[in-house]
Order: C-alpha cells, then sequence, then structure tokens
C-alpha cells in the first residue's frame, strides 16, 4: 500500500518536526492540558497576515472622512448627480475597485468555477477517490449519493429556500447591475429577461455555486481527518 502521504504531513506538524511550525506549551499528548494549552501556529503566515490587516487598518484610519463631490444617485438617462458633503474616502475608492474587477474579470470568475468543477469531476474518477475521510480500515457511515446530498445542502441548500424564487424574480422585474440593459439602453423583452433571470440563478445557486463550498471543504476535511 502507498504511503499516506498527507496522515505523514500531518504527523510532522504534530510533531513539529516539518521546520515552518511553532510550538508553545505542554507535550503533545492526550491529556486535557495538552490539548487546550498546546499552540502551534505557522510564524510566516501568521506574521504576514498580521502585517497586511493591521497595515491595511491604519491605512484606512489614516485616511479618515474627506469633504468633496459624492455620487449621491445615478438618473435612469445615465446622468450622475453629486454634491457636496462629508465622504468616507476608503468606500469611493472600493467602490470603484469592486466595479473596475467585475468589469474586467467577470470572464475569470466564472471560467474559474468551470475550471473547479471539472477538477472534482476528474478528482472523483481518479486514484486519490479512494481516499477516506477517516482510517484506512473506517467502514464508510454514509452512501455518496446521501453524502453528496448533505455537503450540496449545507453548502447552498439552505439559501435555495429563499433566493430559488427570490433572485429570479429580482433578476427579472428589478434593475439591477446584472444586465438589465445588455442590449444597449433598451430594456430586454420580457421572455429574454426571464431566460437571463433563470441563467444567473442557475449560476449562482447550482454546481458553480456550491463547488466553491465542496472545493475548501475537501481540503478542510483531508486536513482533519487524514491524521
Amino acid at each position: 500500500m502507498a504511503e499516506d502521504w498527507c496522515a505523514a504531513a500531518a504527523r510532522r506538524v504534530e510533531k513539529g518536526s516539518d521546520g515552518v511550525w511553532i510550538r508553545f506549551g505542554p507535550k503533545v499528548d492526550d491529556s486535557l492540558k495538552s490539548r487546550f494549552f498546546s499552540i502551534r501556529f505557522n510564524p510566516i503566515t501568521s506574521g504576514a497576515a498580521t502585517v497586511m490587516l493591521f497595515g491595511f487598518v491604519i491605512v484606512l484610519l489614516a485616511i479618515g472622512v474627506d469633504r468633496k463631490g459624492c455620487l449621491i444617485t445615478s438618473s435612469e438617462e445615465g446622468s450622475d448627480i453629486f454634491r457636496e458633503s462629508a465622504c468616507y474616502t476608503p468606500k469611493i475608492e472600493f467602490s470603484f475597485w469592486m466595479k473596475w474587477v467585475a468589469d474586467c474579470f467577470t470572464w475569470l470568475y466564472i471560467g474559474s468555477q468551470d475550471c473547479w468543477v471539472v477538477f472534482l469531476v476528474v478528482l472523483y474518477f481518479s486514484r486519490f477517490a479512494d481516499m477516506k475521510l477517516g482510517k484506512d480500515d473506517d467502514v464508510p457511515e454514509f452512501s455518496d449519493f446521501a453524502w453528496f446530498s448533505m455537503v450540496f445542502s449545507c453548502g447552498v441548500g439552505v439559501g435555495l429556500f429563499f433566493y430559488g424564487v427570490a433572485e429570479p424574480i429580482w433578476h427579472y422585474v428589478d434593475v439591477n447591475r446584472y444586465g438589465h440593459q445588455w442590449n444597449g439602453t433598451k430594456r430586454l423583452p420580457d421572455n429574454e429577461r426571464a431566460q437571463a433571470a433563470m441563467n444567473l440563478t442557475w449560476f449562482h445557486w447550482g454546481l458553480h455555486g456550491w463547488v466553491v463550498y465542496a472545493v475548501v471543504g475537501v481540503l478542510l476535511a483531508f486536513l482533519h481527518f487524514r491524521k
């Protein structure tokens, strides 16, 4: 039987022998003291995340509130209405960045979701599909269908109770950023708006919406159960 590389790596992390992690507290064992007072962390990841997080907060606090022309509303004709008022500059900047990312990289987001779906299908039919989320001699508690149903329901099933109806209606009747003016400045016909509303809803709540949870869930499950 091939060596379980995931379990071996987990053991090295627990023992602090991988050369990356630092451990504080009592020796690792099954005692209650060890479980609650033994701390291990990655100094590179933790340090970089701390510097970035607090640096980001300090920069935003330093910018503060400024008085400048703020976008108040946009008319249906496309003209913007501005007025002098107290504005939180970071909010204006982030709104611009968010719109820029959506305008320039929506294709990348949709394409990457397609890639993740294909990745999971390939993974399911690969040699790694037989790896158990537990010990090698453990008997599966649930069937593949039951497991998929639980994971899917946990990821997006709850939201479907509400958004399964609310989202297509919102795309169909409301003026929003998802494309009620796809045909220039003209409002699309009813049948095209209805189809577009369903397409967007299927994308947000179908396999493409679920695959994000599935990939992260599989990674966390292997890290936790394959020790």
